[in-house]
């Protein structure tokens, strides 16, 4: 399969059924270099429908580089859901990383998610390290 094929399989689909491949492609892009190389070209695109289809994949392939990267999308929408897939799919340096690179407005958002999806350790660990900046 290819990045084209790809794009045009899902463009008739229902947005359900789009999703629920490209989660299922994320999982195989884990294990498969072929799967990955079909989703990089998507990540790497200018346009909002590819990056987002990108986006989509990391619920099942857990690439949390991927998510990291997306905190500084031109879309503030895909900047929305990369922020909501920090505490599903980043390990918790990952996590640590990305409320470095959020603004003060959204960071709460961050905290809330993790402590939401039972991560109390990094929630503490960021608070101890704003603590810390704040003693110096």
């Amino acid at each position: 399969m290819t990045t084209a094929t790809l794009l045009a399989d899902l463009e008739t689909a229902p947005y359900d059924h789009r999703v629920q491949r490209l989660v299922a492609l994320g999982r195989l892009a884990r294990t498969d270099a072929a799967a990955a190389a079909v989703l990089q070209p998507l990540a790497a695109a200018t346009g909002f429908y590819e990056r987002q289809l990108a986006l989509l994949a990391c619920y099942g392939s857990h690439d949390g580089a991927h998510v990291l990267a997306a905190l500084a999308d031109p879309s503030r929408l895909l900047r929305g859901l990369a922020l909501s897939l920090v505490a599903k799919v980043c390990t918790d340096e990952q996590a640590q990383l990305a409320f470095g690179r959020l603004t003060r407005k959204t960071q709460p958002k961050l905290l809330r998610n993790l402590r939401q999806r039972g991560r109390p350790a990094v929630v503490d660990a960021i608070l101890a390290d704003l603590a810390d900046a704040a003693d110096e």
